[in-house]
């Protein structure tokens, strides 16, 4: 076959077509097949916080998204046993090793931030304490940060991709993977009735990159 792949544990697949999946080790991928697509990792914060003082049921509370330009945007939902907060941080950073071995680096800063959300917007809830808190990567197409990367690459013969997902990875991957699998077998013969849909003027595939200097 055209692609010839080495798992960890030794054994070697082959086959006419690769399907990249990377998420926030896509990058590194596209430059080892020797692809011009190129994303943009962020890394996210989020926390769960429970309240110093008594409040409302923690289950009867709203889900909040506030998308702000001048002011710190935020996201709040009931997260049992208290509140699922983010500052909605947006740091570019690529992965350092490999997805087996690495987490997403946490920085302590941001719960300053986080802080800060609370006091301004909540106030009763501005003595919190926080129960636990993570970072993950939400990546993103380089060059448009709102565009999904998902069919075939536009320089590699035999190369698919369904990366880029900016953070909806989970929400939109029924939808990704009927996209995704209609390009791939598009490419070798028709496409089965269960994949056939609308592909949006395939609004998403890849585009390549001009690499600097080129």
């Amino acid at each position: 076959g055209a692609w010839s792949v080495r798992l960890a544990d030794g054994r070697r697949f082959q086959g006419d077509a690769l399907l990249l999946t990377g998420g926030a080790w896509a990058g590194a991928l596209a430059e080892q097949v020797g692809s011009d697509v190129r994303f943009a990792p962020r890394r996210r914060h989020l926390a769960v916080a429970l309240a110093g003082a008594p409040t409302a049921p923690v289950q009867d509370l709203p889900v909040v998204w506030h998308h702000a330009t001048r002011s710190p945007s935020f996201y709040v939902r009931p997260e049992v046993p208290g509140l699922l907060l983010s500052a909605c941080d947006e740091t570019l950073l690529e992965p350092a090793g490999s997805p087996a071995a690495e987490r997403c680096p946490r920085d302590p800063e941001v719960l300053e931030a986080l802080a800060a959300v609370a006091e301004r917007y909540l106030p009763d809830w501005a003595d919190a304490r926080v129960h636990s808190w993570w970072a993950g990567w939400r990546t993103f197409d380089a060059d448009d940060a709102g565009r999904f990367v998902i069919g075939p690459d536009p320089g590699v013969p035999g190369l698919f991709w369904a990366a880029g997902l900016g953070g909806h990875g989970m929400t939109a991957s029924f939808e990704v993977g009927r996209l995704a699998a209609a390009e791939l077998v598009a490419a070798s013969g028709p496409v089965p009735a269960l994949l056939e849909g609308d592909d949006y003027g395939h609004a998403f595939r890849p585009r390549s990159a001009v690499r600097a200097g080129s």
